[in-house]
């Protein structure tokens, strides 16, 4: 999804992000960018959000390694 690029560049916004991800894969790497976008900011509960959802279960067959890599990611940050 080419709006994760321009989200990092700051021309865009999560919710911009988040309005283009049609289909599971999408939304998986969505809300994991999204989620990572939010950790640099410090906000930190927004963070928790998204990536927590990109690390559920569901996501798992669309994420493959990217998914644990989500995984690791919540777990890091319920320490």
């Amino acid at each position: 999804m080419g709006e994760i690029y321009r989200l990092y560049q700051g021309v865009s916004s999560p919710e911009a992000v988040m309005a283009l991800a049609a289909d599971p894969l999408d939304r998986f790497y969505a809300h994991l960018y999204v989620g990572l976008w939010f950790d640099v900011q410090g906000d930190a509960a927004a963070a928790k959000h998204h990536i927590g959802e990109a690390a559920r279960g569901e996501y798992a067959p669309q994420g493959l390694y990217m998914h644990m890599v989500a995984r690791v990611h919540e777990q890091l940050r319920s320490r």
